[in-house]
């Protein structure tokens, strides 16, 4: 693999054809990035009637986290923490060093994250000029990168990434052209495509471009935002906090009324008539001089009800998403859930997290093939191991791993993974084994069944 001569003008002219209409394409596309982005940093501003709130009081609109609160909550229990090709393999000190050196444990969330939010994205594996040991790994972002899809095999026929945007010029100046042969290059000169350089030949037989789906279906090959099914309640929550923030400014104290006042008795002390703007917030308006003039009270709103509101849009958004509704704050105060039952209202939360591992875990497994083809490495299958995405106890789980261990259903390295140890810390254990002397007397004498 390397660089080469590869293909003639009429070559770069074609490929300049198909980079214009994936881009076309991609442009011209019903997605919804920018909508999504906005709902997960918390940006947008509900559109409302204007019934309840005046427009004097629109800056007390108020946005509510939950979209980010959905997205962060799945993706923290989505952790990989190590890969494995086979037993006692040096590949696999390899594969953790690549790891390590693309900050991929960082990365790979972020990978997860942006696949919630916008329905899909995108791993890019290509070669290290500088350190040929250590391929690159690059997550990218569907907003500026699309692909082509075989549709019988769902396999990437061919990948297109535009970068080179700035504030004066949106329009992207640069493009790579990933097919599965090659990586090419191409820059914009005026209205067309033109070739950047000698592409980069590969012969991986297969495009290094990897899409992580979230919800992947028949009919969504791209994916579903995780954000999509519940913009109507957190768009109908934002509106019930921003008419609670005007009641609480306007109707949460005891509100005045005069009866039989007449116009002297709203003077000030040098005269002047102070009419409508008397100051008579805050229940300040407490006498007059006038004594046949009467100053009466209504009592203060009664909140409750927004309250309720709220918490009901949180138990119908726990329930379209499978978050824990305590995780939205809706808690029972008089009687506190018991470890148990927070275990038990996670069930669907910690399912859901473990369909995405599914999903995913192929997806992982061919980057970290490919990085190896990159680096020379002869890993032809790799195991990609994930946390546990439950929540049980470090004791429980000790216990379970060392009951089912002691009854020999499981061995010992699988004990130590079950246990969430990596696998460098594993294979460190069993060197530290290996040297220990009662071990290598133990392992003389092979175990027998126990007999009754």
């Amino acid at each position: 693999m390397g660089q080469s001569d590869y293909g003639g003008e009429a070559l770069a002219d074609k490929l300049a054809e198909r980079i214009s209409e994936m881009e076309q394409r991609h442009l011209l596309g019903d997605h919804n990035y920018r909508k999504y982005e906005t709902y997960y940093n918390s940006r947008f501003r509900p559109e409302a009637l204007g019934l309840a709130v005046p427009p004097e009081l629109e800056h007390l609109k108020v946005v509510l986290g939950w979209p980010r609160l959905i997205v962060e909550a799945l993706a923290e229990r989505l952790n990989i923490i190590g890969f494995r090709t086979a037993p006692n393999d040096p590949t696999n000190n390899d594969l953790e060093r690549i790891w390590r050196v693309n900050n991929m444990r960082e990365w790979s969330g972020v990978a997860h994250k942006e696949a919630f939010v916008h329905g899909r994205c995108f791993i890019v594996v290509g070669p290290n000029a500088q350190d040929p040991r250590n391929p690159i790994i690059t997550v990218e972002s569907c907003k500026y990168m699309t692909v082509d899809l075989d549709p019988r095999t769902g396999q990437i026929t061919a990948a297109l990434r535009l970068y080179g945007t700035n504030a004066e010029n949106p329009m992207p100046m640069y493009a790579a052209l990933y097919l599965p042969d090659a990586t090419h290059y191409y820059k914009r000169d005026g209205g067309r495509w033109i070739r950047d350089g000698q592409p980069f030949k590969h012969d991986l037989g297969r495009v290094p471009v990897f899409q992580l789906t979230n919800r992947m279906s028949i009919e969504h090959r791209e994916g579903v935002s995780e954000i999509e099914d519940v913009i109507d309640l957190v768009d109908m929550a934002c509106r019930t906090l921003t008419n609670l923030g005007a009641a609480v400014e306007t109707l949460s104290y005891p509100q005045n009324w005069v009866l039989g006042a007449t116009e002297d008795d709203f003077l000030d002390d040098d005269g002047e008539y102070v009419g409508p703007q008397v100051d008579a917030r805050m229940g300040r308006l407490q006498l007059l001089m006038n004594d046949q003039a009467k100053v009466q009270q209504l009592s203060a709103a009664d909140l409750n009800q927004f309250v309720s509101v709220i918490n009901m849009l949180a138990k119908s958004l726990a329930a379209v998403t499978g978050l824990p509704v305590h995780y939205l704050g809706v808690t029972s105060e008089a009687n506190p859930s018991s470890a148990d039952a927070i275990r038990s209202s996670e069930a669907r939360h910690v399912k859901r997290a473990e369909d995405r591992i599914n999903a995913f875990t192929n997806v992982w497994a061919q980057v970290l093939e490919t990085a190896a083809r990159f680096a020379g490495l002869p890993a032809e299958t790799v195991e990609v191991q994930w946390a546990d995405p439950s929540t049980p106890t470090v004791a429980q789980q000790a216990d379970a791993v060392v009951k089912l261990y002691a009854a020999r259903l499981i061995p010992l390295d699988f004990a130590r993974r079950r246990l969430g140890y990596t696998p460098a810390e594993i294979e460190q254990m069993n060197q530290m084994e290996g040297n220990d002397p009662l071990s290598r007397l133990l392992a003389q004498f092979p175990e027998t069944e126990a007999t009754e």
